[in-house]
């Protein structure tokens, strides 16, 4: 619980964004984020519908980001510049445990319907992605 820590962490995909705004308005919250392709592909291979993670990442960016929460985008060459920022602003010591290149990389296919969903997802929230260096 994030009384017990100081504060919370979220994925893109958290069903209860309406229930934790209460947390939003009292704790630091920590939002891992990967580039939506590979949010999609691996939605994907687990037969999830990709429109609903199109959904939750709207629904991050309406609901959560207001907030100002801190993002750690997992793919990127830069992630230890927003650990170090986390780490600093919240007096922590948290760490990564794998190389960036592991996280790296848009390996395999999406089907036309969901590459169009997602590279419309980025294009629509284009100023939240390009944050992270996110294109289509």
């Amino acid at each position: 619980m994030p009384a017990e820590r100081g504060y919370f962490y979220m994925h893109v995909y958290q069903k209860g964004i309406p229930e934790i705004r209460g947390w939003l308005k009292q704790y630091p919250c920590i939002v891992p984020m990967r580039h939506p392709l590979k949010v999609a592909k691996s939605w994907r291979a687990r037969e999830k519908p990709v429109g609903e993670m199109c959904d939750f990442y709207r629904r991050l960016v309406t609901a959560v980001d207001p907030f100002e929460p801190f993002y750690i985008p997992l793919d990127v060459p830069t992630r230890q510049t927003y650990l170090d920022l986390i780490n600093e602003s919240l007096g922590l010591g948290l760490e990564t445990d794998w190389p960036v290149w592991k996280s790296t990389g848009l390996k395999g296919t999406l089907a036309d319907h969901d590459q169009a969903l997602v590279t419309d997802l980025i294009d629509e929230l284009s100023g939240f992605f390009g944050r992270f260096g996110y294109v289509a």
